[in-house]
């Protein structure tokens, strides 16, 4: 928010009153942009911080003029793998891959993009493939890429075993406008604020979204976990649509809804975006392909990995050695997850060591490979619990029961429920070992 304000300023004080750029030395290391923020005066600055500090977020700017979208997603290097040097063991799960392959679908996955921006009207997509094909991952790429060259802005819901989906369309809300860690008076209220700036009207839409983003009474701890009447909770549906068209008009949208496609809330709330045509937005829903796809759904089906692809990926990216590579690529059958966790878990248990040409197993016969994705998982996770506490492992199946994402102190509130006392460390050491995934504020903001 403050980088949003201070953004102005430059604006407004590196043009003249005709709207012309000022006339700036011609030093070549001369910055036009630190000279003006040195300039600025202490009392905008000052400004800028009492909002942010006293909680009011900055709206983004009603139809203001988008960035037009660019022709190619690609950019210096960004159609290729990283070929740095492989990090520390350590640092293994604290990487993000890069996508690899997969070219002809990020060109189409861009052309939608690009449509939306053009006609101002949605595009939709389903990302759909086997468990571990990468159509998650696929998502995530399309929202990143979007924000990073074409100024998107961006929403993602993760629906993986969600019942209902409430939970997750109220973590995307969370996330988008930090609500993650306020008391609900407080989440309503700076939210309040952020829809008054965008011009949100006061309608039913309305007072289901704040009900939708901050639950004004808790009806259990099953299914959605909100209190208010179903009316209510259809009508959050409606403003949750109506505050992307909103988004809209000042820049596109990608919204990214994992394992969306089958989804009940996904669908209504797909519904309500296409019968309202609500300016430039861009639906990527992930899915498994054994699920029919229905109308305005286009389909972007996601092969098993080619062998080029998946040479580099076992190779380039998580550097092994080439006789271990090439099992690895054998037995992963281009399923890149199984590739991933497959090594992750080798080195979760100290099976790899660094060597001149790429990691290698410390000893023949160290890393047996498993068959199937499923024995991966069942692997990693009962190495994991080796050595915890018996609640450890309950408590594990209880947040894979509940559903996708929860809170810290939902978690807790759970396991009191359920009799069990877990280790303090247990979701420290989820997110340690790669298991699960954290919210930008933490897990007291949400992880899954």
């Amino acid at each position: 928010a403050v980088l949003l304000a201070l953004g102005s300023v430059v604006d407004a004080r590196t043009r003249d009153d005709d709207g012309a750029s000022d006339e700036q030395p011609t030093d070549p290391g001369f910055s036009p942009q630190l000279t003006v923020l040195v300039s600025t005066t202490h009392s905008t600055l000052a400004g800028a911080l009492t909002a942010v500090g006293a909680g009011a977020p900055i709206a983004p700017e009603v139809g203001a003029r988008a960035q037009p979208v660019p022709l190619d997603w690609r950019g210096d290097g960004a159609s290729s793998a990283s070929t740095a040097p492989a990090p520390g063991l350590g640092l293994f799960w604290l990487r993000t891959l890069p996508v690899v392959g997969r070219e002809a679908e990020r060109d189409r996955l861009w052309a939608l993009l690009r449509e939306a921006a053009e006609r101002r009207e949605p595009r939709f997509v389903a990302i759909r493939g086997a468990s571990g094909s990468g159509a998650s991952r696929l998502g995530r790429w399309l929202g990143e890429r979007a924000h990073e060259i074409a100024g998107a802005d961006v929403l993602y819901a993760d629906f993986a075993g969600e019942p209902s989906g409430w939970s997750a369309l109220r973590a995307m809300v969370s996330r988008r406008f930090t609500l993650g860690g306020l008391e609900a008076a407080e989440a309503r209220r700076r939210l309040r604020t952020t829809l008054d700036g965008l011009g949100f009207p006061d309608d039913e839409g309305r007072a289901g979204l704040l009900e939708l983003a901050a639950p004004s009474q808790r009806g259990g701890l099953e299914d959605s976990q909100i209190g208010a009447p179903p009316g209510l909770l259809d009508a959050a549906l409606d403003g949750l649509a109506g505050l992307i068209g909103l988004l809209a008009r000042s820049r596109p949208v990608v919204l990214v809804l994992d394992e969306g496609a089958s989804a009940p809330r996904a669908r209504g709330l797909v519904d309500r975006l296409a019968r309202d045509r609500g300016g430039p937005v861009v639906v990527a829903a992930t899915g498994h392909d054994d699920r029919p796809i229905e109308v305005p759904f286009e389909s972007v089906p996601l092969a098993p990995m080619a062998s080029s692809e998946r040479a580099l990926l076992v190779r380039q990216i998580l550097r092994l050695e080439p006789s271990l590579a090439v099992d690895v690529e054998e037995r992963c059958g281009g399923n890149p997850l199984f590739a991933l966790q497959l090594v992750g878990g080798w080195i979760d248990r100290d099976l790899l060591a660094p060597s001149p040409d790429g990691f290698r197993l410390v000893h023949a016969g160290a890393g047996r490979l498993p068959d199937d994705l499923h024995e991966v998982w069942a692997g990693r996770v009962q190495d994991f619990l080796a050595g915890r506490s018996v609640h450890d492992g309950p408590a594990l199946e209880l947040l894979a029961v509940f559903g996708a994402e929860l809170d810290e102190d939902l978690f807790w509130a759970l396991c009191e429920r359920a009799g069990l006392t877990p280790s303090l460390s247990l979701l420290e050491g989820l997110l340690d070992e790669g298991l699960a995934r954290g919210a930008p504020g933490g897990p007291q903001e949400g992880f899954w």
